[in-house]
């Protein structure tokens, strides 16, 4: 797909140097593309020398800088949130609750701080500050297996070694 691209900007390159006086519709007329297309390209075409072929390439949309960090201020409201909860919450808020209670929180004692706009953040926070802790590793031990074509005796009321506890059903059992 990227090589139709740059061949569709290379052929506009082209238009516009043997087509001097057509008009931005004439350019997306021929090339088959959208105005805005044709406009954002003659821009960064006319503003790079006529011989660069690095223009010709797809920009990354991708961030440049890293995002400003939360202040200080702000990170402790998270913690305080999670440790006190407000409002007589009877529970213990999750990222999403504490999210809300800071977008409520706003225009009164946060004013002029940036907020998280993702709860992907506020669980950051709260896995740095021990407020949500990782489940404990579990290691799996291999189960030897029977050979082949050997048969299994289970008694009345087990399940299988290997397989997840279900109700049993009387009806299933009784027909065996």
């Amino acid at each position: 797909m990227e090589a139709q691209w740059v061949g569709d900007r290379r052929r506009l390159r082209t238009l516009l140097a043997t087509q001097p006086d057509w008009t931005l519709p004439d350019f997306a007329a021929a090339i088959g593309r959208s105005l805005g297309w044709v406009k954002k390209w003659v821009k960064r075409l006319r503003a790079a020398a006529p011989d660069d072929e690095s223009v010709l390439q797809s920009r990354s949309r991708a961030r440049a800088t890293p995002p400003p960090p939360l202040s200080r201020v702000v990170i402790d409201h998270i913690l305080a949130i999670r440790d006190q909860p407000p409002h007589n919450l009877k529970r213990v808020p999750g990222p999403k609750a504490i999210l809300y209670y800071l977008q409520q929180e706003a225009t009164t004692t946060l004013a002029g701080e940036r907020l998280p706009r993702s709860t992907r953040t506020i669980w950051r926070i709260l896995r740095q500050h021990q407020r949500i802790l990782d489940p404990p590793f579990c290691a799996r031990r291999p189960v030897e297996r029977p050979e082949p074509l050997t048969s299994w005796q289970l008694e009345r009321g087990m399940p299988p070694p290997c397989l997840p506890i279900r109700k049993a059903n009387s009806s299933t059992l009784s027909r065996s």
